[in-house]
């Protein structure tokens, strides 16, 4: 039977249900992507409980902090146990820029690194100076700094569906033959959050990623 909701419940409509779409993103724990967490600090007290702490290992400038995060993830996938982390990243001398590839869809984590670590940037890294329209997020800025900006750092585009049909059969009557994604990370909705993070790009400074595309339609 579906509950009731009394009109006169203030309660009811005040609650925590009510507030959700309002909520800010979530951090996800290390040690344990499924736990959530409202700050970063909170997310990284409950890994060093799990016996790993990342605010001991030596980091010193933001893309470091966010190759470390995406290794400790993929590991932590491939089933290496919390208690072993700290050694394993101990024993790390440098990454590759493969671990630059976010790991976890929409890692909050990557964004709140500057409150875990104390990074070193360049001496223009929160420059301030007149509106300027960046070429990654489109989004106006007038601070810049290494994680000012979320994008998706290769195009959005259209792969037909007859690629992946059976030799003779044909993709469903009614429905576009075509499917539309981000290369960078799969995403299937043109306004889907970026899944890189970094500097914004004024017009005028050189980019050798993709560019954000016009709306297309969605995926069948």
């Amino acid at each position: 039977m579906a509950s009731h909701v009394d009109d006169d419940d203030d309660d009811a409509w005040s609650g925590s249900g009510c507030e959700a779409a309002d909520e800010e993103p979530k951090v996800a724990a290390l040690t344990d992507p499924s736990k959530l967490f409202a700050t970063a600090a909170e997310a990284l007290d409950f890994d060093k409980a799990q016996g790993f702490d990342l605010r001991a290992c030596k980091v010193t400038d933001f893309y470091g902090a966010v190759k470390l995060v995406n290794f400790v993830r993929k590991a932590v996938a491939d089933g290496v146990q919390a208690s072993e982390l700290q050694a394993i990243c101990a024993s790390v001398i440098e990454l590759d820029d493969d671990h630059l590839k976010p790991v976890l869809e929409n890692d909050e984590l990557l964004s709140r690194l500057e409150e875990v670590f104390d990074l070193k940037e360049d001496s223009d890294s929160a420059a301030t100076g007149p509106p300027q329209l960046c070429q990654r997020c489109h989004q106006k800025f007038t601070t810049n700094t290494a994680t000012a900006c979320r994008y998706h750092p290769e195009s959005f585009s259209g792969e037909d569906s007859q690629r992946w049909t059976p030799a003779g059969d044909k993709p469903p009557e009614g429905k576009s033959t075509v499917h539309y994604f981000y290369s960078c990370c799969g995403a299937a909705d043109v306004n889907a959050p970026g899944c890189v993070v970094g500097r914004h790009l004024g017009f005028g400074e050189e980019d050798d990623w993709g560019r954000k595309p016009d709306d297309r339609p969605p995926s069948p």
